[in-house]
C-alpha cells in the first residue's frame, strides 16, 4: 500500500528512474534517418507542438514510444499498482471526476471537431477518441501546443486578464461546493509576470500545513 515514507519513497524513486528513460532516450528524425540523436527536450518536444504534419507526429510518437517503452515497462506497471491504491483511498475521486466529466466532454468535443477541419475527417472521426499524437506534446497532456488551431475566435481581444481568468476558475470550482479562495492568495500571489525580473512558475500546487496559504 502506498502508505507512508516507504511507499513515497518508493512512487519517487519510480518516477525518477522513468525520467531517466525519458532523458536519454534517443530516435532520428523524419524521413531524415541520418538526422538521429534527438531527445524528448528540447527537440521532440518543439516537433510534436509546433508540427502540423500527420505522418511526421506520428513518426515522433511512436518512434520515441519505440525507444523508451520497453525499458520503462516494469517500471510502468509498478507505478500504475502504487496509483490505483492511492485512488482507493481518495474516497471522492469518482464523485469528482463525475462532476467535472459534462464540461470535459463538452471540450473534447469542441477540440476534435477542430483538429477534425485541420487534417480531415478521413483521419479523425466525429465520434472517435483523438489521436494521441497530434494533442500538442508527447503525452497528450499540455493542449498549449494547438492553441493556434483551436483558439475560439481568433485575433479576437475579449479582455481578460490573468486575474479574471484566476477570478473565472474560482467561480467555477465554487459553483461546485469547494471553499473560495483566502484573501492572502488574491494579495500574495503573482498573477503577471513582474516587469523588473523574470518569473517561472511550474503547474504544481503545495499545502504548507498552516491550513490558510495554498498559493
Amino acid at each position: 500500500m502506498l502508505k507512508g515514507k516507504k511507499g513515497v519513497n518508493k512512487y519517487n524513486r519510480i518516477i525518477n528512474d522513468m525520467l531517466a528513460v525519458y532523458n536519454t532516450a534517443e530516435i532520428c528524425a523524419y524521413n531524415e534517418p541520418f538526422k538521429c540523436g534527438l531527445h524528448l527536450q528540447p527537440e521532440l518536444q518543439f516537433i510534436m507542438s509546433h508540427s502540423r504534419d500527420w505522418d511526421e507526429l506520428q513518426h515522433i510518437w511512436t518512434e520515441w514510444r519505440r525507444n523508451t517503452g520497453r525499458r520503462i515497462r516494469d517500471l510502468y506497471e509498478q507505478l500504475v499498482d502504487l496509483t490505483n491504491q492511492a485512488a482507493r483511498l481518495n474516497t471522492n475521486m469518482r464523485q469528482e471526476v463525475d462532476e467535472i466529466k459534462p464540461l470535459y466532454e463538452l471540450l473534447h468535443a469542441y477540440v476534435r471537431r477542430r483538429l477534425r477541419e485541420a487534417y480531415g475527417p478521413e483521419r479523425i472521426s466525429r465520434s472517435a477518441p483523438i489521436p494521441a499524437h497530434i494533442l500538442g506534446d508527447m503525452w497528450g497532456q499540455s493542449w498549449s501546443g494547438i492553441v493556434p488551431v483551436t483558439l475560439p475566435y481568433p485575433g479576437k481581444n475579449l479582455g481578460y486578464t490573468p486575474q479574471t481568468i484566476f477570478q473565472l476558475a474560482e467561480e467555477y470550482f465554487i459553483s461546485m461546493n469547494m471553499s473560495a479562495m483566502p484573501e492572502d492568495f488574491w494579495q500574495l500571489s503573482v498573477l503577471d509576470q513582474p516587469a523588473d525580473r523574470h518569473v517561472h512558475c511550474q503547474p504544481s500546487a503545495w499545502d504548507f500545513c498552516n491550513k490558510h496559504d495554498y498559493r
